[in-house]
C-alpha cells in the first residue's frame, strides 16, 4: 500500500504542477507511417524520436513488486529527397538483449542499440496525380502495424494488438508497395518479408507474403482540426522458422482519429502462433482517448483480450488500461511533446493462459504506473 500511495502521490504532483504546452499534431509523422509518404514533407534530413520511461507498482497474488521502467526508446534519421521524389530511413530501438522468456542476454541482459528500420523509399505520380505508387526495399515497416498506428496516440501506454500481442513483427527484411487512389483515401498494400522479424535471419525457403487494402472515407473537420475514419483489414501466408512452422494472419481494424480525440477497435487471429503452426489465437483490442481541457487534461482507456489457445479452455489473458495525462512545454524547434500520464492497469489470465509477450508468469496483477512520453522530430 505505501508504494501504490507514493506512485499516485507523485502522479498527482506531476499532473498539478506541469507548465502548459500547446499540442502538437501529428506528434511524429515518421514515427506512425515510417516516411511512407516522402512528397507529404519538406525535403532534408530529419532526426525523430520518442522515450517513454515511468514507474510501475505491480500488485499481484505470486506478490508484490515496484519497478523503474524504459517502455520505448528510439531515434531515428530520414532523409527525403526533393527530385526524384525518395528518402532513406535508418531507425535505433533501445531492447534488452535477452529474450523476454531468457534470464541472460549481452552482458547479463543489457540494453542494446538494434537496428529496426533501414529502407528506401520511392514514390511516383500517374497520370494526373491521381494515382501514387510507392516502394520501399530493406528492413521495412509492416503494413498492418503501421496503419494501426496510424492516429493511434497510447504508444507509451501500450503498442498496438498486432505487435504487443504477439501477432506481427514491427518490421521485417523485405519490400513492399503501396497503391494509393483518389488522394490516398484508398490504398493498396502489397509485401513479401522474410517472415521472421528484424532481429532474425531466414530460417526457412519460403516468403511471407502480405495484401492489405485501406479505406479512409471521411475527414471532417470541427474542434480547430481534421478527424479521420480509416478502415483497414489485412492477410499474411506465411511460415516461421527452421521447420517452416504454419504463420498465418488476418487482422483488421477501425480508427477515428482527431487531435482533440480518437476511438479504435483492432482484431488479430492466427493460424500458427508463438512458432507454433499447430496453436490458433485471437485478440481483440479497443481504445478511446480524448483531451478533456485542451492539453491540461487527458483521459484515455484501452483493453485487450486474446485467447491464446483456441483449441485449450480457459487460454484467455485480458488487460485494462486508464489514465490521465497532461502535456508539458517542448523545446523550442521541435515538433513534438512531452507528456506525463498517470494510469492503472489489471491484468487478468485463465488458467491456461500461460505467459504473454512481456509476462514471464501468467498471474493476476493489478498495476499503478506514472511515467513520461517525450517524442518528437527536427530538421
Amino acid at each position: 500500500m505505501p508504494k501504490l500511495l507514493a506512485a499516485l502521490a507523485l502522479g498527482a504532483a506531476a499532473l498539478l504542477l506541469a507548465p502548459r504546452a500547446d499540442a502538437a499534431w501529428p506528434p511524429l509523422p515518421w514515427l506512425v507511417r515510417d516516411a511512407a509518404a516522402p512528397a507529404d514533407h519538406d525535403a532534408g534530413l530529419w532526426v525523430y524520436g520518442q522515450v517513454a520511461a515511468g514507474f510501475s507498482g505491480r500488485f499481484a497474488d505470486a506478490g508484490d513488486a515496484s519497478r523503474f521502467d524504459l517502455g520505448r526508446a528510439e531515434v531515428g534519421l530520414a532523409w527525403l529527397g526533393d527530385a526524384p521524389d525518395a528518402g532513406l530511413v535508418l531507425q535505433l530501438d533501445g531492447v534488452r538483449s535477452a529474450d523476454p522468456e531468457s534470464l541472460l542476454g549481452v552482458d547479463g541482459n543489457a540494453l542494446v542499440l538494434t537496428l529496426s528500420r533501414a529502407f528506401g523509399v520511392v514514390r511516383g505520380r500517374l497520370g494526373d496525380g491521381a494515382v501514387t505508387v510507392t516502394g520501399r526495399l530493406g528492413i521495412v515497416p509492416d503494413p498492418f502495424v503501421a496503419a494501426a498506428e496510424e492516429g493511434y496516440d497510447l504508444r507509451a501506454v501500450a503498442s498496438v494488438l498486432a505487435d504487443s500481442g504477439g501477432f506481427f513483427d514491427r518490421a521485417d527484411l523485405g519490400a513492399g508497395v503501396r497503391v494509393g487512389l483518389l488522394d490516398d483515401a484508398v490504398t493498396l498494400d502489397l509485401a513479401a518479408m522474410n517472415g521472421e522479424g528484424a532481429s532474425q535471419l531466414e530460417l526457412d525457403d519460403r516468403l511471407n507474403v502480405h495484401a492489405q487494402l485501406e479505406v479512409v472515407p471521411w475527414r471532417p473537420r470541427f474542434l480547430g482540426g481534421e478527424g479521420r475514419l480509416a478502415l483497414v483489414a489485412a492477410y499474411r501466408d506465411g511460415t516461421r522458422g527452421a521447420g517452416g512452422a504454419r504463420d498465418d494472419r488476418f487482422a483488421a481494424a477501425v480508427t477515428f482519429t482527431h487531435p482533440r480525440l480518437g476511438v479504435g477497435v483492432e482484431t488479430a487471429l492466427a493460424w500458427g502462433f508463438a512458432q507454433r503452426g499447430d496453436r490458433d489465437a485471437l485478440g481483440v483490442a479497443a481504445w478511446v482517448r480524448g483531451e478533456i481541457v485542451p492539453r491540461y487534461l487527458g483521459l484515455y482507456a484501452r483493453y485487450d483480450w486474446e485467447d491464446l489457445d483456441r483449441a485449450a479452455d480457459d487460454a484467455v489473458a485480458t488487460r485494462l488500461h486508464v489514465g490521465v495525462t497532461t502535456d508539458l512545454p517542448a523545446p523550442d524547434g521541435v515538433l513534438g511533446r512531452l507528456r506525463v500520464f498517470v494510469g492503472y492497469r489489471a491484468e487478468r489470465f485463465g488458467g491456461s493462459a500461460g505467459a504473454v509477450p512481456g509476462v514471464t508468469a501468467a498471474s493476476d496483477a493489478d498495476v499503478v504506473l506514472v511515467g513520461i512520453e517525450a517524442v518528437g522530430v527536427a530538421r
